[in-house]
């Protein structure tokens, strides 16, 4: 009997949607076979179910369990007015979280197995048919990426609160994994005859056996990561006739995540330099494997993985989000203020509500955007290549008796980056040369974007062919929106005859390379004025984001005495609306039951006295304070033919004591 995960939720699911965990099971036929989930928050490691759930097979020993229920009834909708720039909604729009999961059929069980190696995030939202079960389309990363909103354009009413939400993921800083020399990996079924520091040595190669190390476990969790490009040096005496296969494979416990492979027919000593693996992108892998099999036999094989020590999975914030940025524009489109604010890391790994700045008071429109920094790490966190630099410390990149080319001396960064509307920040390359006597040093850098195989250039708009130093500015004006980049090098060659001259490669500043790449879309919100009567209405969307309309100019009051009890009304009327406004503020009408909320004591913090179990809507005033209201929900109608629609909305409010 053997059970195990053969599809997970997404890593940010709605939970109004389902959240499936699929199962498949081998062995048996058992008696009241069952699987048993358990539902646990990831920051506490404290189950969010209280109780385990029972799931039984289909015919085909797939078990299919939804926990979106669970889910469901520890989130709940709220505002609150952030004290800074954003703030989360850990616990309460959204939590993450893992299962454990058991085997139970009569007679037997077997312990719990822990999934807390991946974790997901379960969202208050809903995605519609037609979509699946997955917010990937407003998780932060790129230019497409949306905010929480159903307005095409949302409106900030002067003078009152505001927030609008996002998905708020985490960023990985210079996250690295090291897996141990060659002597420390494990025989796989059949062994190479030596594992020693630094290779991995097969002599006679038999035909048709393939042979193996496996490193294990790795454990290695790469949410925005990859695994770097490395050399593998083999030393090949390849029998006449044969051919070898080594294989360098990724595995998540079975299944090959990502792998890159050499073949070998001609004896020789040579690099290979294997890149395949940035394609494991967002999995987890648990195994390294390297093997090595021979089509005819009697070849004899020496691996050498450079670096020797280690086999390294790194992540170098590609990813999350770092700043706020705002442009502000008066009624005749003129440029009033640009503000870039640094975010509160407090939130990340969930739904969060931001802020806007202060706003100028001929502010008329704004655009908004999110962005992120690519800190890369200074010169001495670089990766060799090829030829390599004579050294790199925290500051520069030194050679010391350099050769003609077409020897040239790099250094290379792997990234994983979209730099959407955006464009590298400047910096400055400053070359100092000494002990030249003739012809020149060139210092080139490159951009490679592999998914369209182009390379970008940019380098000294003259080469230095005298001692002394020499500085530029790095503009990368000539970087295309929407370009994606994998791939970082710095390189210097020295051009023509004379002397072995000496050169050190500054880069000011020295830690961050891009410098707020826009990692969502920029979305434009209106300014209005409030007219008379106002009344402000906070409410979440159906992807969970914060909403608000004020409804002004006039208003419908009642009272109600239903249930023996006495309640305001207003019946809210909006006008002029697009049709994009009339369908957001409809989903003010939802069909959730209404509930009296129990007050154990009076404060001045009790808003409520009734709400609905779907949803929770505040009358916000302009200084932040709230009242629960709920919603009489009535069938909204319009005709798609108008150029302007027309909406009401009914409200009653917290109850009278009388």
């Amino acid at each position: 009997m053997a059970v195990s995960i053969t599809q997970r939720p997404a890593d940010w699911s709605p939970v109004n949607n389902p959240v499936f965990y699929k199962f498949t099971t081998t062995g048996g036929p058992f008696t009241n076979y069952r699987i048993e989930i358990e539902v646990f928050k990831a920051s506490d490691d404290t189950s969010l179910s209280g109780v385990k759930s029972s799931f039984t097979p289909n015919s085909s020993n797939v078990t299919t369990a939804d926990i979106s229920a669970i889910l469901k009834s520890i989130l709940y909708r709220d505002w609150e007015l952030p004290s800074s720039v954003n703030e989360g909604e850990d616990g309460i729009g959204s939590v993450t979280f893992y299962i454990k999961y058991q085997e139970l059929y009569t007679g037997s069980a077997t312990s719990q197995a822990s999934d807390s190696s991946n974790t997901k995030i379960g969202v208050l939202a809903a995605l519609q048919i037609g979509s699946n079960s997955d917010l990937d389309l407003y998780v932060p990363e790129d230019s497409t990426k949306k905010f929480l909103t159903k307005f095409d354009i949302p409106k900030l009413w002067t003078g009152y609160a505001f927030t609008i939400s996002f998905l708020y993921p985490e960023s990985v800083i210079d996250n690295t994994y090291v897996v141990s020399s060659p002597s420390a990996w494990a025989n796989g079924p059949d062994a190479f005859d030596t594992k020693n520091a630094t290779h991995f040595i097969k002599a006679s190669m038999s035909a048709g056996i393939i042979y193996q190390a496996n490193f294990t476990p790795l454990a290695i969790s790469i949410p925005i990561g990859y695994i770097p490009k490395f050399t593998m040096n083999v030393d090949a005496n390849i029998a006449v006739g044969d051919s070898i296969t080594i294989q360098v494979l990724i595995n998540n416990g079975g299944s090959i995540l990502s792998f890159d492979y050499v073949v070998i027919n001609t004896t020789s000593t040579d690099d290979y330099e294997l890149d395949n693996f940035q394609e494991i992108t967002g999995l987890v892998g648990n195994k390294i494997t390297i093997s090595a099999d021979s089509s005819l036999g009697g070849s004899n094989i020496d691996i050498t993985i450079s670096p020797a020590t280690s086999l390294t999975a790194s992540s170098i914030v590609v990813g999350g989000v770092s700043n706020r940025n705002t442009i502000e524009y008066d009624e005749t489109n003129n440029v009033l203020a640009t503000t870039d604010t640094p975010l509160s890391a407090s939130g990340q790994g969930s739904i969060s509500r931001l802020v806007m700045p202060t706003l100028n008071a001929l502010t008329k429109r704004i655009e908004l955007t999110l962005t992120n920094n690519l800190i890369l790490g200074n010169p001495s966190s670089w990766d060799d290549e090829t030829t390599p630099f004579g050294s790199k410390t925290s500051t520069e990149f030194i050679k010391t008796g350099m050769s003609s080319f077409p020897i040239s001396y790099l250094a290379v960064r792997d990234i994983n980056i979209q730099i959407g509307s955006g464009t590298p920040n400047n910096f400055d390359i400053t070359v100092t040369v000494a002990n030249i006597s003739s012809g020149s040093v060139v210092v080139l850098f490159q951009l490679d974007n592999s998914e369209t195989s182009t390379t970008i250039w940019d380098g000294l708009t003259s080469s230095v062919t005298s001692n002394g130093s020499f500085t530029k500015t790095i503009t990368w004006s000539q970087l295309n929106p929407e370009e994606h980049i994998d791939t970082i090098r710095i390189f210097v060659s020295k051009i023509g005859g004379g002397t072995s001259p000496d050169v050190t490669i500054t880069i000011s500043p020295n830690t961050i390379i891009f410098d707020d790449y826009q990692v969502t879309e920029t979305k434009t919100i209106q300014l209005e004025s409030e007219c008379r009567n106002p009344v402000y209405l906070f409410w979440k969307n159906s992807l969970g984001g914060d909403t608000f309309w004020l409804f002004d100019w006039t208003q419908q009051y009642t009272h109600s005495y239903a249930d023996g009890k006495k309640a305001k009304r207003m019946v809210l009327y909006a006008d002029g609306l697009s049709f994009n406004q009339f369908e957001a503020i409809d989903e003010l009408n939802t069909p959730g039951n209404i509930f009296d909320v129990p007050i154990i004591e009076l404060t001045t913090s009790v808003n409520k006295t009734s709400k609905k179990n779907d949803q929770q809507v505040y009358v916000v005033q302009p200084d932040g304070s709230k009242l629960g209201v709920v919603v009489i929900t009535s069938p909204a109608s319009t005709q798609t033919k108008r150029r302007q629609h027309f909406i009401e909305i009914e409200i009653e409010f917290p109850e009278t004591f009388l």
